[in-house]
Formats: structure tokens, C-alpha cells, sequence
């Protein structure tokens, strides 16, 4: 039996002439971010740590200074796990990036426990300026998993 189409001399199936696969196009874009984002935190938590360490001197601050610090060392851990996935082209890479956001998008609460330390306001902790970059960076990397799950080339590529 003769299809239609082809009589017609038209394809049935537009012929795929690239298969996208490999970390390139917006994945190569996400690639970037992640490894600039790991490397900029770890500037800031190297920068950060003498004030860190300075505020270990009240010792109202102890607990709520070593769950701030457990937390930033989670999530940088965290940041390098979706980044060795997605270089080794694991499918776990989807599953390390989820956990990023959360981890991003549950920051204020470790950082919360420190107004249990007598003096400490909100402002000081988190200022304006500070949550509006928290919500710039929750709402990009909300778009970024929304193009991890839908991609035909984040699907082609992590296989492993």
C-alpha cells in the first residue's frame, strides 16, 4: 500500500538533519552559570570567613553560627555535585540542580536563627538588597529547571 505522501513526493517525517546532544546551545549557558555561581560563592565564603570566625566570640551565637556555616557547606556541596553530573553527563544532574533550588530557596531560614542571638535584627542578617539578589537567583533558576525537564538536548545528552 502506497502512503499518501509519498506519492505526493513529501517526506513523512521531516528528516533530522542535527541531533542536539552535548553540553552546548542553552545547556552550555547553564554550564557556565553553574561553574561561575560555584566559583563566586566560594570567593564570598572565602571573603566571608574572618567575620565568620569573628562571630564566634558571642557566645549567644554559637548554635545559630554553626548551622549558618553547615548550611553553606551543604549547599556549595550541593553546587559542585550538579556540576560534576551535568560534566559527566549523568541523569542525576536534573535531581542535584532540583536540590540547588531548594537549597536556594530555603536560605533565609538558616540565616533566621541567628536573630535568636541578642542585638541581631533582620536587617542586619538579610538586607534588602541581599533578598532582592535571593529572589532574582530563586526566580532564574526556577526558569533553568523548567528547562532541564522540557529540553530535548538536556535528554540527549545526560544518558549516563
Amino acid at each position: 500500500m502506497v502512503n499518501a505522501d509519498d506519492v505526493r513526493g513529501r517526506p513523512t517525517d521531516p528528516p533530522n538533519t542535527t541531533t542536539l546532544t552535548g553540553i552546548g546551545g542553552w545547556l552550555g549557558l547553564l554550564a557556565f552559570g553553574l561553574c561561575f555561581g560555584f566559583l563566586r560563592s566560594a570567593v564570598e565564603l572565602i571573603q566571608g570567613w574572618p567575620d565568620y570566625l569573628s562571630g564566634f566570640r558571642n557566645s549567644a551565637a554559637h548554635g545559630p553560627l554553626v548551622i549558618v556555616g553547615l548550611y553553606a557547606l551543604v549547599s556549595m556541596a550541593a553546587h559542585l555535585w550538579a556540576i560534576v553530573a551535568l560534566f559527566q553527563k549523568k541523569r542525576i544532574f536534573r535531581t542535584a540542580y532540583l536540590t540547588m533550588l531548594v537549597l536556594n530557596l530555603l536560605y533565609p531560614l538558616p540565616l533566621f536563627t541567628m536573630l535568636t542571638v541578642p542585638g541581631v535584627t533582620r536587617e542586619m542578617i538579610l538586607p534588602h538588597m541581599e533578598m532582592g539578589k535571593w529572589i532574582a537567583t530563586v526566580a532564574v533558576m526556577v526558569l533553568w529547571c523548567w528547562y532541564i525537564t522540557v529540553s530535548v538536548r538536556v535528554k540527549n545528552t545526560l544518558v549516563n
